[in-house]
């Protein structure tokens, strides 16, 4: 007759099902009992803590840090790599490729920067609108602007006669003026007042006003 295997020397699992099956009830062996389920569970333990994260689906990619009005022209400062859950096509995930590009559109911190975002020129003033580079006569009045204000343009002839040509233009960008010449200022106008504002900063002087 074969000899008996030793239970002691059986796998832990067989080891845990045996000593849960046996029809001995005394206090040594539920203390067996005891302490082989303590050790599966450290073994379970030990084992979860080795396997790899799930996959979360996410991605690099460029979020803002702060809000941002339209025509910001970004700087390392205002963007950071982060992992991103499901980012959207064209997302930017090098800063090299988002510093010194313009806002097209205001913007909230924690946004995932595309590229449909950001323009170079700033030639995307949005829908129903178009980008007119205007000089308004009173140089001065450009350091009370910036990228996103709304206002009012008021164009006057040389009799002094003052006509508002729109009071929905929005400042899109102050580009740094070149050496001689008088400070640009690019609007974004509504299209049905874009050639009145842009005609007349050939014939009259051109003045801002904060919108109504």
């Amino acid at each position: 007759m074969p000899p008996r295997p030793d239970p002691l020397q059986a796998p832990w699992p067989q080891r845990v099902v045996a000593a849960v099956h046996s029809r001995t009830r005394g206090g040594r062996r539920w203390r067996s009992v005891r302490r082989l389920t303590a050790a599966a569970l450290i073994v379970l333990a030990g084992a979860l803590a080795m396997a790899p994260p799930p996959a979360d689906g996410r991605s690099p990619g460029l979020v803002l840090l702060r809000d941002l009005p339209l025509g910001t022209t970004l700087t390392e400062a205002d963007v950071r790599l982060a992992a991103v859950a499901d980012p959207p096509d064209g997302v930017l995930v090098d800063p090299a490729t988002a510093v010194g590009q313009v806002l097209g559109s205001a913007a909230r911190r924690g946004e995932v920067l595309t590229d449909r975002r950001l323009t170079s020129a700033l030639w995307d003033p949005g829908d129903g609108r178009v980008a007119v580079p205007v000089r308004p006569a009173d140089a001065g009045a450009i350091a009370l602007l910036a990228p996103g204000s709304v206002v009012a343009v008021v164009a006057v002839d040389e009799a002094g006669a003052a006509r508002t040509l729109t009071d929905r233009a929005v400042v899109l960008a102050l580009p740094a003026p070149a050496q001689g010449q008088q400070p640009l200022v690019v609007l974004a106008v509504p299209l049905d007042q874009a050639d009145a504002v842009a005609a007349a900063g050939l014939t009259d002087a051109l003045a801002f006003r904060s919108a109504r």
